[in-house]
């Protein structure tokens, strides 16, 4: 079984659920890893006379950290090129979670406007910001300040009635920090506009 592995994939030894994207499980090993190294900490300080070993296995597990981190990020890369390739050009929109600021409007049926519930999302231009709220037919707002040039956000909110969809949003652009217009349409229920 391990000489094929489609069918390892189907049953691992170690349960992996290999139904996630390959990314996401390098960042559940890293972050195995990094609980790790923090207990290593607890005992360093929780036993003195340990201190030097424990560094030296927490500096290993440093490095493994490190370099996982770029690993899924290069493999998280390549996963969102594939995704381009199936749903559109995807542009950088990192959420921060949920919150409440004002905006112009609920991005599904676009009634109210000010205080509510958002996203507030950083966005790696303000050329690329506006065209992501154009994509929401300019029922989010981009939050760019001369003064921050390289701190820009996206901010896109709902109504009540559309908190659902507001999470919908956070999860679907959380995996990989990024968004389409294809996401946008699912969302508010309409392919095209």
């Amino acid at each position: 079984m391990r000489d094929d592995p489609e069918k390892y994939r189907e049953k691992p030894i170690y349960g992996t659920d290999f139904s996630k994207p390959t990314s996401e499980l390098i960042e559940d090993v890293r972050q195995a890893i990094l609980n790790a190294r923090n207990k290593l900490t607890d005992l360093e300080f929780g036993y003195p006379g340990l201190k030097r070993q424990m560094q030296d296995v927490g500096g290993a597990l440093t490095l493994g950290i490190s370099y996982l981190w770029h690993l899924a990020k290069e493999v998280s890369d390549h996963e969102v090129k594939r995704l381009e390739l199936e749903r559109g050009e995807h542009l950088m929109f990192a959420p921060r979670g949920i919150g409440s600021d004002n905006c112009p409007c609920c991005f599904v049926c676009g009634e109210g406007g000010g205080l509510m519930a958002n996203i507030a999302a950083f966005v790696k231009s303000k050329e690329e910001g506006e065209k992501i709220v154009s994509w929401f037919d300019g029922r989010a707002r981009l939050d760019w300040r001369p003064h921050e040039p390289d701190w820009i956000q996206i901010k896109v909110g709902t109504c009540k009635e559309h908190r659902r969809q507001l999470e919908e949003l956070a999860k679907r652009t959380s995996r990989y920090k990024a968004i389409c217009q294809l996401d946008i349409w699912e969302i508010v229920g309409t392919r095209v506009r």
